[in-house]
Order: C-alpha cells, then structure tokens, then sequence
C-alpha cells in the first residue's frame, strides 16, 4: 500500500527494556528485523536495584539503522497522537498504526486510503492471539527466535549507547552488563 518503507518513527517512552521494547517491536515490524546501529539517549530514575544490577534507563529518543537501509526513530515520549504508535513512510504514502489509536493510510497526494482493516486486529491483538496458539500447541509465533532477538538486541544496545554517549554496532558486543529491568 505505501511501497518501500524508508522511514519509520515510533513513539513511545519509559523503561528501555520493560516497555519502550514493545514499541521497538512495532518499529521492527515495519522496517524490518535486521537493525544494524543505534544511538539514544535516556535517563536514569532514582530505584534501588540489588546488589550486582543496573537500573533501567528510561527511554528518551533513540536513532536506528537498519541493513535495509531503512531509518527509524524511536520517539520517548508521546506525539501528537498520544503514545505507543508508529507513523511509517514509504516510496508510495504513508500510514499510521499503534495500540490505541486507529490505523490510517495515505497516498503520494496525502488524500486517506480506506485501509479495510478488521475491528479488534491491532498487532498486538494479532501477537497475544499468536502466543495464546502457541501455548495451546500452535506455531511459533512471529514474535520468538529471531524477531526476539533483534528487539532486545536493540534494547541492550540502546541501553550501552545511554551509558556510553557513543553509538553502537549491533550485534552488541559488551554482553556484561545486567539490567534490573521492570522494577
């Protein structure tokens, strides 16, 4: 519908790991799993971790290359559209999706396109019925193996770009560190 993705922003703040992961997800939904760098900034709260942790920093903005060239943004904090939505560029439109909000399209013109889409099918509908299958003796679903990788990939590399001000390869290659994440 909106031809080759180019550019993806998605937004969504809080913990890197515990929430902003999830918008990661939809970001990588659209762009593609295969993110290559990321640069991002974020802050830490004041939380007591145990002994041999770090806390979790809160997301404020993070920068993503992905191998197919495409480009995202991974906004901490809400748009003009409230939180945990994407809005996806492409060679042909544009659309925006997201967990609270209804999915929209438009074309080169800018003029909306009836997208068609079926009530009650917001991809994280579609992920938790995937799970809920899969428990239930189904296929794995979309978001295990190498979709899960490539999220939290971005998250501990997100996590090692706040700490270190500098960007980061991914695969990350510092995989000392332990995250006290949803405390």
């Amino acid at each position: 519908l909106i031809g080759e993705v180019k550019t993806v922003a998605g937004y969504v703040g809080s913990g890197v790991l515990s929430f902003a992961s999830h918008m990661s997800d939809l970001i990588c939904q659209f762009a593609g799993y295969c993110p290559q760098q990321v640069m991002a900034q974020g802050a830490y709260d004041e939380t007591d971790v145990p002994d041999g942790f770090e806390p979790e920093p809160q997301l404020q903005g993070m920068l993503i290359q992905f191998a197919n060239g495409v480009s995202a943004v991974h906004v901490g904090q809400s748009g003009d559209h409230g939180n945990f939505y994407c809005d996806v560029v492409g060679t042909e439109g544009k659309v925006r999706v997201g967990m609270y909000i209804e999915p929209k399209a438009w074309d080169k013109k800018n003029e909306e396109v009836d997208l068609q889409v079926p009530e009650k099918q917001s991809v994280f509908t579609v992920a938790y019925g995937q799970i809920a299958d899969y428990l239930d003796g189904g296929a794995l679903p979309h978001c295990a193996n190498a979709e899960f990788i490539a999220v939290h990939e971005l998250g501990f590399a997100a996590i090692e770009s706040i700490v270190t001000g500098r960007q980061v390869e991914i695969p990350l290659q510092n995989r000392g560190r332990k995250i006290y994440a949803n405390g």
